[in-house]
Order: structure tokens, then sequence, then C-alpha cells
């Protein structure tokens, strides 16, 4: 479709009873494809047309090459397939819609005014000593032999810039007997780092994006979330998140998107990671994951993946993880038992190793559901150390962000604590005995949305009299779930969807508020049923 499109928007005419190659790899796929080949005789290139086939204004292009009217280098056998498919509705309509995406992006006048400025600004400087050096007498009617010559040649293809995308719609209005009704529709992100959306043939990542479609064709939008995030709703509450609609009137649509929250995640965690060892003492690289709940765990299922999606480590069924204990996946088991033989709780061998200048390391549980990423690096504001010394790349302490740098540190002990505490952990709590939150947090509630249990965590960095509350859409009172002294550190509460008198309340939106202190904030979930 794209090299069609392509083609007809030049409006090579050469085409396609000639120039129409095609190319077969001999990889045994067995699919043909076309070469873009000798196009010279499009976008206007030809200011006197040779072929009397009318101006390139005027000439239908798209007529040209289904075969509409026999004229010049378009007998039955060069557009019969072509034809033959777009009798394909489907076909008909990606062809559109694809023809529709090119134009509002690579073929949009803005953008081939800009291609054609940023060529012409290296070109033009070298055009007079080319036409000394090998015109004018070498050259053909059609090619400029003067500056002046050239300077004429160039507003005319910035002329076809400008008046072909429209000419392109109206050839599809003539020939697809379209109503010739066009649209706008506008797309956002609530944030641009969470996702993008798809709409037809293209991925939308820029905020605020515009393009134009037929009112009579479908057009196809879909919200696509980036890793760690997950897509919620659009603005157009009644859309799911892939859409077929008829864009009967231009619209707006906003895409929210929201981090991924797991159940899981207060309860398992990547703790420590050996990604590039020493020349003198190679272990292979292994990652060390942490049950630091008091529950244990059935990871049958999970996965540890890097940031290559084909990088799959399956855990065996009935494989658990106690609580308080910790796990030490290794790239290849029989290097790390014999670099660590007092080391028993490992699992391996992975099958494939980590970056030594930083990626993206993932555990999913047997869902596929997002449950930790660590997404490390070599450099700074990471510590280097662990980068080649034999030292480990180990989290400070479970309570921490481990998808920040400043939560990581470098290993006391030269080799790391594969299925043990943290060398750098121990440190820490002998000098402070306890680690605190340093300033007052409430998070968004997770899951959210939620049936019927959701959890909410708040940091407190100081000893303080405490009330959440739980109030409905209206502002009504639903249930006090916490008042009293509480002590500072990391708390979290549950809530089961039920009022002060114990019964169960209605789906909707809900408003959790906590007060602390002089700290208030108030953040909103959603109940589904």
């Amino acid at each position: 479709i794209d090299y069609k499109i392509a083609q007809i928007f030049i409006m090579n005419y050469d085409w396609p009873g000639n120039n129409n190659k095609v190319f077969k790899s001999k990889s045994g796929d067995g699919k043909w494809r076309h070469v873009m080949y000798d196009s010279d005789f499009g976008f206007e290139r030809w200011g006197a047309n040779p072929f009397n086939i009318g101006s390139y204004e005027t000439y239908n292009m798209l007529g040209h090459a289904i075969g509409e009217s026999n004229v010049f280098n378009n007998p039955i056998w060069s557009t019969a397939v072509f034809t033959t498919f777009l009798e394909n509705m489907d076909f008909r309509n990606k062809f559109i819609n694809t023809y529709c995406d090119r134009l509002n992006t690579t073929y949009s006048t803005e953008n081939t005014l800009y291609f054609m400025d940023s060529l012409r600004t290296i070109i033009e400087p070298y055009i007079s000593d080319h036409i000394n050096r090998y015109g004018p007498d070498i050259y053909d009617l059609f090619t400029p032999n003067t500056m002046g010559e050239y300077n004429s040649v160039y507003q005319g293809m910035e002329n076809f810039a400008n008046y072909r995308p429209d000419n392109a719609r109206n050839e599809m209005v003539e020939m697809f007997g379209l109503s010739g009704s066009i649209k706008t529709i506008s797309l956002y992100m609530n944030d641009v780092e969470a996702g993008h959306i798809e709409i037809n043939s293209l991925k939308i990542r820029d905020q605020g994006w515009s393009g134009e479609y037929f009112s009579d064709v479908p057009i196809n939008i879909k919200a696509v979330p980036n890793f760690g995030y997950e897509f919620t709703h659009w603005s157009e509450p009644s859309y799911d998140d892939s859409v077929t609609m008829y864009l009967d009137q231009d619209l707006s649509l906003v895409a929210n998107f929201m981090d991924v929250q797991n159940p899981y995640q207060d309860l398992i965690l990547i703790n420590e990671i050996n990604y590039n060892s020493s020349d003198d003492f190679d272990p292979g690289d292994w990652v060390e994951i942490h049950n630091f709940s008091d529950q244990s765990l059935n990871l049958s299922g999970w996965k540890f993946m890097d940031s290559d999606d084909s990088h799959i480590f399956t855990f065996p069924e009935s494989f658990t993880l106690e609580a308080s204990s910790y796990l030490v996946l290794c790239q290849d088991s029989a290097e790390f038992s014999q670099a660590y033989p007092e080391v028993q709780n490992y699992i391996g061998s992975l099958g494939f190793g980590f970056s030594g200048s930083g990626e993206l390391l993932r555990l999913l549980d047997n869902y596929e559901g997002l449950v930790d990423y660590v997404d490390y690096d070599d450099s700074e504001p990471w510590p280097t150390e662990p980068d080649g010394s034999g030292r480990t790349l180990e989290l400070i302490n479970p309570l921490l962000d481990n998808s920040i740098s400043e939560s990581w540190t470098s290993s006391t002990d030269q080799y790391g604590t594969p299925g043990y505490i943290n060398s750098a952990y121990n440190s820490l709590s002998r000098e402070e005995n306890v680690l605190l939150p340093t300033e007052f947090a409430m998070y968004q509630n997770y899951p959210n949305p939620f049936n019927p249990i959701t959890n909410i965590k708040y940091d407190l960095p100081t000893d303080a009299h405490t009330v959440m509350e739980v109030f409905d859409i209206m502002g009504k009172h639903v249930k006090t779930l916490v008042d009293e002294n509480q002590t500072a550190g990391f708390k979290t509460i549950k809530w089961d969807a039920t009022n002060s008198t114990g019964n169960n309340v209605a789906a909707g939106m809900y408003i959790y508020q906590i007060k602390s202190g002089s700290y208030n904030e108030t953040k909103k979930m959603i109940l589904l049923k």
C-alpha cells in the first residue's frame, strides 16, 4: 500500500506499465516486494509535459494507477492486481486511511517543503559549478541549464507540494465515490512518557497531533501504554482502548494512562544485581530477588526478563519463595555454584546475561503483570563501582524505591552477598537502626480500579495523630480507615469497599483523604463491580 501511495502521490506517470520492479528474498518467505525505481517523472519534474496527458495539477493520478483511462504507461495488465484488491472493502478502507495518514504526516505540505528546503540548502551552492562543468550542451530539453531555470523548476516543485495533498484527497473522493466530508481528529495523552496512540498506520507520540480523515471511512484508534504503565480511559468514557469509528464531526481525544499497580509490588523486589564481573572472579551475571513480606509466595509461572522481550526465564511449577527469603537467578548455574559454593538458594540457568552498560530488568507474575523492574545504568548517578570491579549493585533497603539510582549503592563485600541480606543494608541498619521516610506522602491506591479490596500506602516522617477517611463523590463520609496516634514509618492500610456500618458500597468513584499534623492530601479511586 505504501508503495502504491508513494507513486500515486508524487505522480510518477511513467508507471506502472514501466519502471515497475519487484524482488524476492532468497530467505524463502515467499513474498514479492516492490522497488521504488526511476521516479523522475514525478513531482512536476517535467515543467512541460512531454506526453500530452494534461497538467500535473489536473491529471487524476489515482485513476491512472487503477486503469481508469489508458493514456500512457498504465495498460490493463499493470493495473489489474491493484484494481482487484480495491474491490475488497477492507483493503480499500485501509488504502484510503493509510493515504490520509501519509497526507497528514510525511506528504503534508509543511513536511515536504521542510524536506525540500533542507536538501536545497545542501545542494544549491554547487548548482552553478555543476551546470558549468556538465552543461548545457549534454542536457536534454527538460534539464535546467541556468540558475534561473533551476530556480524555476524548484518553484514548480514547491507549487506541487502546496496543491498536491488536497488534489490527492479529491482524487479519492472521485474514484471511490466518497462524500467529500472531511473532519479533523486531535489526539492527546495525559502523560507523553506513559504511552502513545495508534491511529490507522501511525504511532502518535507528540502531544496535540491533528489529522484529517473522510467521514464515511471508519478509522481505527488504539491507546498503547509504555512499559510500566496501563491505559485507564479515554476522555470519551464509552470508548474501549481500541475503537473503530466514523469521524462525523471534529473530535479531540485524550488517552489517560497511569502507573501499573500490582498487589505483589509491596511483597517482592529486585534486590541485588551482578551485571559485569571482574576478570579474576567471574560467576556469570546474576540477580537476586527478595521476598521481604511475612508470607510465602508461589512463583509458579512467573517470568524474569531483561530489555530483550525474547529473553525469558520462566519459574518452574510449584516454586515457592518463603517469607523474608532471598533467591538468586543466575546466568550459568555451574559457574555460579563454583564461585559461590556456600550459596544454595539459586536457580537457573537463565540462558542470557545482562548488559554491562545498563539495561532494564523485569519481574512479572504468572498473569504477565509487572511486579518489579529496575532500569540500572553503569554511569552516574548510578553507582559505578559494580561495573567490572567485582562488587555488585545492592539495594540499600527494600523499603526504598528501587527504580531510582539514589536507592542503590556498591556492595561493601568484594563479591556481593548473593542469597543473603545485602552488605549495604547491614551497614545502614547498624548506623541508623531503622530507616524512616523523610517527608509526608500518600500514594495512589493499588490496584485502581479495584474490586473489592485496595491498598493505600502513606509515609509518616514523624510520630503524629493520623486520620484517613473515605468519601463518596458527593463528599458524603463513607468510612474512617485510620484515626489514631501513629509512629513514624512506611504505612499501608486496606479498604474492602464497605462503609462504616460494614455494608458493601456501590461501584463508582471515591475520595480518600489523609490528615496528619499539618499534612493534608486527597486522591481519587474507582471501585468496579
